[in-house]
């Protein structure tokens, strides 16, 4: 359920939009915590339900999350309680209701130790407040009611997971997670729907974009293992400085973590019952890689290649990139997978650019095609992936040389400060060798433990 396959406006409902920008210019006042303070109280003042109150409440708290970099507190726990210790301060002060009703909200929804300290406070002020708001009873008594996985069985490089949560009176809400493989599993989307049944009828009609792909399923999933994979995707997120994220991520993560962890069943750590995939989590020895590697020079794909050239070490980085970098599946290719191996992790290595640009495209197509028939891929599929090879060999070769200039750059640097002059050739010829080992000797450290 990537964004791509359904449309948006360039920011949504114009009164929405100025909103949310108006909401942005306060943050950014001289004092942003006592505006969050009055923007979260604003919102809970205008709810009817839990629902809504706890989506208020995980907005305000997604400021600390986008804030991180600019704090350098990359660590979200940290930043949240940070943030929002300053923020239950502001709110008990204000002693009414409606801050109560915040303090109980954030308690409802925070994971961190930020809800022990929000909980204290809310009991504190509910014995100097009239009455509580009504819907204030039912926070913190939601039960999980169901899941659902979205899954495309082709090229698979994305899958989405809801979550269904029912309150006391009955109101519903449904919390996903758009697990992108391409980016090793992290959630790159979060989405909130009415209920699971809601998915299903807007989700009805959707297909693959690509050539060749089969309709989204949607399959119910054990609550608990979806919550594991939704928290262990939000946790890969989390690490990334500079994640790339839908828009509505930051606001919704609170919320969505908060379900995920507290959904009943969750695994404790990875096990055959809770992998979405078999290869999920799982070591890929360096010993499966070569014999991956000799099944394939043997294959009728690769007739043709010189099995002591540049296609081995193609097939070798293939399987590195795939097994390590991505999702642990050194068989699953797509067109997305293509291009990020081309674009963005063949220009990190050192291959000779010369040699790569006359035997790549015949190595990476011939492994492309072995690896989709050996997945058991469609064939139209395969040859979906196999063509988009060729239109990325030019910016692969451009991206190889900017990296080579930049190594270029980089090697005179290392020799200035090793005092190495231009007239010294045999220092300056042992200084070069680091940056140009060949591509066929690579891998032989690997087997010598040096990796």
């Amino acid at each position: 359920m990537s964004s791509k396959k359904r449309r948006r406006g360039s920011g949504g409902h114009p009164a929405r939009v100025s909103k949310k920008r108006e909401q942005q210019r306060r943050y950014r006042a001289a004092d942003p915590v006592a505006e969050i303070a009055a923007i979260l109280c604003e919102s809970i003042a205008e709810s009817d339900s839990p629902v809504n109150a706890e989506l208020s409440v995980s907005a305000a708290l997604g400021v600390a999350w986008e804030g991180r970099a600019e704090a350098e507190i990359y660590d979200p726990d940290e930043i949240e309680c940070m943030l929002g210790g300053e923020l239950v301060k502001r709110l008990q002060s204000r002693g009414d209701p409606t801050a109560h009703a915040a303090l109980a909200t954030i308690a409802s929804v925070s994971s961190t130790e930020l809800a022990l300290d929000a909980r204290r406070r809310a009991v504190e002020l509910e014995g100097r407040i009239d009455r509580p708001l009504p819907w204030v009873a039912e926070l913190e008594q939601a039960v999980v009611t169901g899941a659902l996985e979205f899954k495309e069985d082709v090229f698979d490089d994305e899958r989405t997971l809801f979550v269904e949560l029912t309150y006391p009176g009955g109101e519903t809400i449904a919390l996903g997670a758009c697990i992108d493989f391409n980016l090793g599993g992290m959630a790159t989307e979060l989405m909130a729907a009415g209920s699971l049944q809601d998915v299903r009828e807007a989700t009805a009609e959707l297909t693959d974009d690509e050539p060749g792909g089969e309709k989204v399923r949607a399959v119910e999933i054990d609550p608990g293992i979806a919550s594991f994979h939704i928290l262990d995707a939000i946790e890969l997120t989390d690490q990334a400085p500079e994640p790339m994220v839908e828009e509505e991520f930051a606001a919704l993560r609170a919320m969505a973590h908060r379900i995920a962890f507290s959904t009943p069943g969750v695994p404790a750590d990875w096990s055959d019952a809770c992998r979405l995939y078999p290869e999920q989590g799982v070591e890929f020895s360096f010993e499966e890689r070569e014999s991956l590697v000799e099944e394939f020079l043997a294959s009728p794909e690769a007739a043709g290649l010189d099995p002591d050239g540049e296609g081995s070490s193609i097939a070798r980085a293939a399987i590195d990139f795939a097994a390590d970098y991505i999702d642990g599946r050194p068989l699953r290719w797509s067109p997305v997978m293509v291009d990020r191996f081309m674009l963005e992790w063949l220009p990190h290595l050192r291959f000779d650019a010369n040699r790569l640009a006359a035997e790549f495209p015949a190595a990476l197509e011939a492994w492309v095609r072995f690896a989709g028939r050996r997945r058991g891929v469609p064939a139209e599929a395969i040859e979906t992936a196999a063509q988009s090879i060729a239109p990325r060999v030019a910016p692969m070769n451009a991206e190889i040389s900017n990296g080579e200039a930049s190594r270029a750059t980089l090697l005179a640097r290392e020799a200035r400060k090793a005092g190495i002059v231009p007239s010294d050739e045999a220092h300056f010829e042992s200084l070069l060798a680091t940056y140009n080992t060949p591509a066929s000797t690579r891998h032989q450290s690997v087997e010598r433990g040096e990796r």
